[in-house]
């Protein structure tokens, strides 16, 4: 259990750099998060290009899966993270889809004075 127990802080001291460390109704949040996000972006896009590239072996190929698994989790991480400083700041976080869909059902509800009047 205790190698268990190893393996998962040496994981976490590994994903460290990829946290968000600024409180976050700061503007230094804001700075670090674009750091962050932009760095696992492009390092999404430098794995998927290595892969399409042919160069790599199978084994290597399985290990840059792991990685954009581990990177789109971070990434869902990132966002979320967005999402909550947003609506700190009194923000909605729904799409636009969303709102139009909302606008939508409101649209088909019948007023009972538009009948009468």
């Amino acid at each position: 259990m205790e190698n268990l127990e190893l393996k998962i802080l040496e994981e976490v001291e590994k994903l460290q750099s990829f946290a968000v460390k600024n409180p976050l109704n700061t503007s230094a949040f804001w700075g670090e998060w674009q750091q962050v996000f932009t760095r696992v972006r492009l390092a999404k896009i430098a794995i998927k290009k290595l892969k399409w590239s042919g160069l790599l072996t199978v084994q290597q190929k399985k290990e840059a899966d792991i990685k954009l698994q581990t990177l789109d989790e971070i990434e869902n991480y990132l966002k979320e993270l967005k999402n909550i400083a947003l609506q700190t700041r009194g923000f909605s976080i729904f799409s636009s889809a969303d709102a139009q869909q909302s606008e939508d059902d409101e649209s088909d509800d019948i007023d009972i004075d538009d009948l009468f009047l």
